[in-house]
């Protein structure tokens, strides 16, 4: 691979020689990290189905869009790299899907149960709290109606 480039280049001095086996040695520590970080990347993607009866899927196909509505977790798993970022994606989504009016139900199909609950004058707060990223609350009238949240700092995510 770097021999056409010796070749052209015209200069063998040992310097050049040097700073070409030391570009070679980089160049094969990154291509070492890319394979294993595309192992990784297919370690985490879900193996097809075999059932009986399922449909074989066409790549070519769109997939369909992630539902974004699915409760969230009470605490944040152990989970590798690519699944944790999917499911804090997730739950950033759902915390923006937010909106004043919403139901109990519609709140935890949203974000799930709350880890505590406190009520002060006939206002309703649920409190949510994610390891490693902070806390959040929904505030609730006396009907059971969302009235206002203070979303988790999603910071540097």
């Amino acid at each position: 691979m770097l021999a056409p480039f010796t070749a052209q280049a015209g200069d063998t001095s040992p310097d050049v020689n040097k700073q070409l086996t030391a570009m070679q040695a980089q160049i094969n520590t990154l291509n070492k990290r890319l394979e294993r970080l595309e192992q990784m990347l297919q370690s985490f993607q879900p193996p097809p189905d075999t059932s009986a009866g399922s449909r074989t899927t066409n790549t070519d196909e769109t997939p369909p869009s992630p539902v974004t509505s699915t409760p969230a977790p009470t605490s944040t798993p152990a989970l590798p790299g690519l699944a944790a970022y999917r499911e804090l994606e997730v739950l950033r989504t759902n915390w923006k899907q937010l909106q004043r009016g919403l139901s109990r139900t519609e709140l935890r199909q949203l974000l799930g149960k709350p880890q505590s609950e406190m009520v002060l004058d006939q206002q309703t707060l649920w409190y949510y709290r994610y390891p490693g990223i902070g806390g959040g609350s929904v505030m609730l009238d006396s009907k059971g109606e969302v009235t206002g949240w203070q979303e988790p700092p999603f910071r540097n995510w």
